[in-house]
């Protein structure tokens, strides 16, 4: 979707078994600038820092407007759920942004969008983010569906990783925020480059990077199993298609912890990601031999 989803006014509010007919339904946070901190090696805000973003504005406008419709009534929620995520126009090293936000009562759910302060540039939509409170687990949603693996353009890898303690969340004592899901789809998606090594001389030798632009079907999935820092390590299964002779690489990516049953999946997401010539930040399909024969 390329813009936020339009909806009507009176259906825009919450659910009053929920949060109250009569309660606001929309915010706007105030300008925030980007920091070193936000931006990646490409020097522009790096992809997961947005679900970083959202849920900060989110809880900002909580904070500030308690009455705002649309949150659970405690304020330990977590998103937990969002249907798409697009990249439109990355904002870089000490640009401003702000995020408006609008609650539907119809799918209980969020549509935002990150743009400049005066409205001219969107960078960035999310729709139908939405919101749990963490006691146990969360809500049994369904799982993605597979790639044609006997497709000849597609590919499979697994991943393992430690998870440390600043990838955890408090509120979520059963699973891994969505923000540290996406950084574990990352680091998958380089290793199937070729690891970190490969990915700088893609762009310094080559000319070519990838980036994300779009996400959709992100989620946390159900999970009976306590995760600890460093208890247990996680998988990252990656299925990979490849389109338009490699410039356009489709990514549906899981993460699963190891429990005595198998692999159980706890979060899951497809990924977009497109080639760019990284001079001139334009699409392109001159990718170099070696990344080709992966392809």
């Amino acid at each position: 979707m390329d813009s936020l989803q339009a909806c009507d006014p009176l259906d825009c509010v919450a659910d009053q078994s929920v949060v109250g007919l009569t309660k606001p339904s929309v915010f706007t946070s105030p300008p925030m600038p980007i920091y070193i901190e936000d931006t990646d090696a490409y020097g522009v805000k790096y992809n997961a820092n947005y679900m970083r973003t959202y849920e900060r504005a989110m809880h900002q406008a909580q904070l500030q407007e308690p009455s705002l419709a649309g949150f659970p009534p405690s304020p330990h929620w977590s998103i937990v759920q969002v249907g798409e995520l697009k990249f439109k126009q990355a904002p870089t090293l000490g640009q401003e942004f702000l995020v408006k936000g609008e609650f539907c009562k119809d799918s209980q759910a969020w549509n935002m969008t990150m743009l400049s302060p005066d409205g001219a540039t969107v960078y960035s939509t999310a729709t139908n983010v939405k919101l749990q409170s963490m006691t146990n687990h969360v809500e049994q949603y369904d799982r993605l569906p597979s790639i044609d693996s006997s497709l000849p353009n597609s590919t499979f890898t697994i991943d393992t990783f430690t998870t440390f303690r600043d990838e955890f969340d408090p509120q979520l004592p059963r699973h891994l925020p969505l923000f540290t899901v996406l950084k574990l789809f990352e680091r998958a998606r380089t290793n199937w480059i070729g690891g970190p090594n490969a990915l700088n001389r893609m762009k310094t030798e080559d000319g070519v990077v990838y980036v994300v632009t779009t996400m959709t079907d992100l989620k946390l999935l159900a999970n009976d199993k306590v995760l600890s820092p460093g208890d247990c390590p996680v998988t990252v299964h990656t299925e990979f298609c490849s389109k338009k002779g490699g410039m356009v690489v489709d990514c549906m990516q899981t993460v699963s912890v190891l429990t005595k049953g198998g692999y159980n999946p706890i979060a899951q997401g497809k990924v977009t990601i497109m080639g760019l010539n990284s001079t001139i930040w334009r699409p392109t399909k001159k990718l170099p031999d070696w990344l080709l024969r992966k392809l």
